[in-house]
């Protein structure tokens, strides 16, 4: 995985993209550039490729993981899926044909390899246990069940809970029943340790970040942070804002309007913007 933070004048900033952290370095430290005898501030190319950016003059640190290892590639392979799923919104079908030719290319490309090594006399053997390993990678993620058992292993995901809430009298067809209604939320607690075992979150909390020159440019800078009894008084307690919001699950314009309104509340940590 890769984190870049910035060290200077113990900013807190931290992000997973290097085009972001020169951006960051340009807006926020132009000063301390100059100093150190910089007089103009390279141009950055928020779309540029992030591989190009390795021989930039500013230094960071880099965690990357070397596994080989089956479970590594599994794990790589399963978050790359999660992100289809989660950040391009990739219906659960697609992510399977997305797998079968995935798969299919990979054996293909492998077969080609181990072809091509034969025919010049190497001995290819040695590759047999990383293909079968490369293969089989495909193999533990081909469903959703399988995709969402190991995501609640692996990944730690905080799956959602039903909960029963009551119910009503309701008359259809000349037929008089009781309906049960079910909600649905998703732990708060398990959630929230989750959420503060990401490196980049937990830096947010454990670092104040409020504006020492009198600009507002986060939460904590507003009035309400500042004057209240804890939040006040304790930068790194935790921010924690609820929202609700009322949604239509149907069409806004057809006949079925404010028959499924469906009432929603979210929870937001407010020590970052960015986070």
């Amino acid at each position: 995985m890769f984190i870049v933070h910035c060290c200077i004048n113990e900013c807190s900033f931290s992000t997973k993209k290097w085009s972001t952290y020169r951006s960051h370095i340009n807006r926020k430290h132009k000063d301390i550039l100059y100093q150190n005898g910089n007089n103009e501030v390279a141009p950055v190319d928020d779309e540029a490729d992030d591989d190009n950016d390795i021989n930039d003059d500013v230094s960071c640190e880099v965690n990357v993981t070397n596994d080989t290892s089956n479970e590594s590639s599994v794990r790589f392979l399963a978050a790359h899926l999660l992100s289809l799923e989660a950040k391009y919104d990739l219906p659960q079908q697609a992510v399977n044909d997305f797998l079968i030719t995935t798969k299919a290319i990979t054996n293909s490309n492998t077969d080609k390899m181990t072809k091509a090594l034969n025919e010049y006399n190497f001995d290819s053997t040695a590759l047999s246990p990383v293909i079968n390993q490369l293969s089989q990678s495909f193999d533990y993620l081909d469903t959703y069940y399988k995709r969402q058992k190991f995501y609640s292993k692996e990944f730690n995901l905080v799956e959602p809970l039903e909960k029963y809430l009551g119910s009503r009298r309701v008359s259809k067809k000349g037929k008089s029943f009781n309906k049960k209604s079910f909600g649905c939320y998703v732990p708060f607690e398990k959630s929230l340790q989750e959420f503060l075992k990401i490196p980049e979150v937990w830096n947010y909390v454990q670092n104040s970040h409020q504006s020492n020159d009198g600009y507002m440019r986060d939460f904590c800078d507003g009035q309400h942070i500042k004057l209240h009894p804890v939040l006040g008084q304790n930068p790194s307690a935790l921010q924690i804002v609820i929202y609700t919001d009322d949604i239509e699950v149907v069409n806004p314009i057809g006949t079925h309007v404010k028959k499924h309104k469906i009432t929603v509340l979210l929870q937001s940590t407010e020590h970052s913007t960015r986070v």
